[in-house]
C-alpha cells in the first residue's frame, strides 16, 4: 500500500507539473524552467501545514470520546478543494493535486494509534463507493467512438503492452529485499496490473486545459497559434484515449489475474495471508 501511494504521488504529481508547464502562458524561459520545482515547494508545503492542522483539529474531547470522524473527513476535502483550485488561481495548477496526496498521508500518519482513526477510513470509504462511479462515468462521456482514431487506439495498445511488461519485471526484481519468495515476488506484480483510479482523475485533464485555452484565445489569435491550440486539443484527446484503454485493458485483466493466481502463489501462516 505504501509503495503504491508513493506511484501515486509521483504519477499526479509529474503528470499535473508538465501540464502546467505546457500550458503556462508566460513566455519566460527562465519563469517556465522554475515553475516546475516551485509547484513541488508549494504543493508539499500546503499539503504539510494542512495535514497537521488535520491532526491538531479537533482536539479530543474533554469526556474522553472520539473526535468526529465527520469533521476530521470535512476538514481534509475542504484542504483539498481549497489546494486545487487555490493551484489554479495562482497559476501553479500542478502544486494542487501534489498537495491533496500529501496532506492525507501526512493526517493519516498522525492520526494513526488514536481513537477514533479507523472511523475515517470507513466514513472515506463510502463517500468512494458514492464517487466512483460518477468518476469513472464522467471520463466515459468525453469518449465518442465515433472520433476514436485506430492509429491512436493502436500505438496506445502497444504503449500500454510495453508498459506492463517493463512494470512487471521492475515490480519483481524490486521487492528482493522484502524476504519473499519467488512465488510472493510474482504475485505482488501481477497486482500491480490494475491501473484505473488515477487514471479516471488525471486522464480529462489535458483535453479540459486544451480546450479551455482554445475557448479563451478569442478571435484576435493569430493562425500559428490557433494551429497550436487545436495541435494540442487533438493531443488532449490522445492522451484521454489512451488513459480510457488502460483502464479498459489492466482493470479486468489485473483482477482476474489477482483472483486467479493469489490462492496458487500465497499461502497462510497461522491464519494470516502474506504476501
Amino acid at each position: 500500500m505504501a509503495s503504491a501511494s508513493c506511484n501515486d504521488v509521483i504519477a499526479i504529481g509529474a503528470f499535473t507539473i508538465i501540464l502546467g508547464i505546457t500550458f503556462n502562458p508566460s513566455a519566460d524561459v527562465t519563469w517556465t524552467s522554475l515553475q516546475a520545482p516551485l509547484e513541488v515547494f508549494i504543493g508539499l508545503g500546503w499539503g504539510i501545514l494542512w495535514g497537521l492542522l488535520c491532526i491538531w483539529f479537533p482536539s479530543r474531547p474533554q469526556d474522553g470520546s472520539q473526535p468526529s470522524s465527520v469533521f476530521r473527513v470535512c476538514l481534509l476535502g475542504g484542504g483539498s478543494l481549497i489546494a486545487l483550485f487555490g493551484s489554479n488561481l495562482i497559476d501553479f495548477p500542478g502544486s494542487g493535486a501534489l498537495a491533496v496526496l500529501v496532506m492525507g498521508f501526512v493526517a493519516g500518519v498522525g492520526w494513526r494509534n488514536k481513537i477514533g482513526a479507523n472511523s475515517v477510513p470507513k466514513v472515506l470509504a463510502g463517500l468512494w463507493i458514492v464517487f466512483q462511479p460518477i468518476l469513472f462515468g464522467l471520463i466515459g462521456t468525453e469518449i465518442s467512438i465515433t472520433e476514436l482514431d485506430p492509429e491512436t487506439v493502436a500505438w496506445g495498445f502497444l504503449i500500454l503492452i510495453g508498459g506492463l511488461v517493463i512494470r512487471f519485471i521492475v515490480t519483481y526484481f524490486s521487492v528482493f529485499g522484502a524476504k519473499l519468495d519467488h512465488r510472493e515476488k510474482l504475485f505482488v506484480a501481477l497486482a500491480w496490473i490494475p491501473k484505473a483510479t488515477v487514471q479516471a482523475a488525471i486522464g480529462p485533464l489535458a483535453l479540459d486545459m486544451a480546450n479551455d485555452a482554445l475557448a479563451a484565445a478569442g478571435d484576435e489569435v493569430s493562425d500559428e497559434d490557433l494551429n497550436i491550440l487545436q495541435e494540442r486539443v487533438v493531443l488532449g484527446k490522445q492522451v484521454l484515449t489512451i488513459a480510457v484503454l488502460s483502464i479498459i485493458i489492466t482493470a479486468p485483466v489485473g483482477a482476474a489475474a489477482i483472483m486467479t493466481a493469489g490462492p496458487r502463489l500465497l499461502k497462510r501462516v497461522r491464519d494470516t495471508l502474506m504476501i
